[in-house]
């Protein structure tokens, strides 16, 4: 899988804002979202309900200034990118990601607050982008 989205995030005192995310908890199958300081949490939970998190604190979003993020697992590792470069290195897992009968939502995931900020060209792919394609994509963008 592949979340892509462009983000303009404004700090604020919700703990988790999610960019984006399907369910969450009991529900949850996937989600993206920012950490104090600006890094990016990208999750994955398993049929199992085990929650996978990858959460790269190299690389973080400059308040107010649009950033490109985005985040592919390919089956075996989890990885996050921010600007067109990968942050940190993958986190190997191996898991299947949970179905989930929750809406695909953007800004919001339940009692864990409202992203501020905005967001763009959301897009959501069922394949593992390459490094490159998340860095044309980036590119693309600019």
């Amino acid at each position: 899988m592949t979340l892509l989205v462009w983000a303009r995030y404004m700090p604020t005192e919700t703990w988790y804002p999610a960019l984006l995310g399907k369910g969450y908890e009991s529900t949850g199958a996937y989600g993206m979202h920012i950490r104090p300081g600006g890094t990016v949490w990208f999750e994955i939970d398993a049929p199992d309900g085990t929650r996978h998190v990858h959460h790269p604190t190299d690389l973080c979003l400059a308040p107010g200034q649009w950033s490109h993020v985005a985040a592919t697992y390919d089956g075996a590792v989890m990885r996050v990118y921010l600007n067109g470069r990968e942050a940190g290195s993958g986190k190997p897992v191996v898991t299947a990601v949970r179905p989930s009968p929750e809406p695909l939502r953007f800004g919001w995931l339940g009692s864990y607050g409202h992203f501020n900020g905005m967001v763009r060209e959301v897009m959501v792919y069922t394949r593992a982008m390459t490094a490159g394609e998340v860095f044309a994509r980036y590119e693309a963008g600019r």
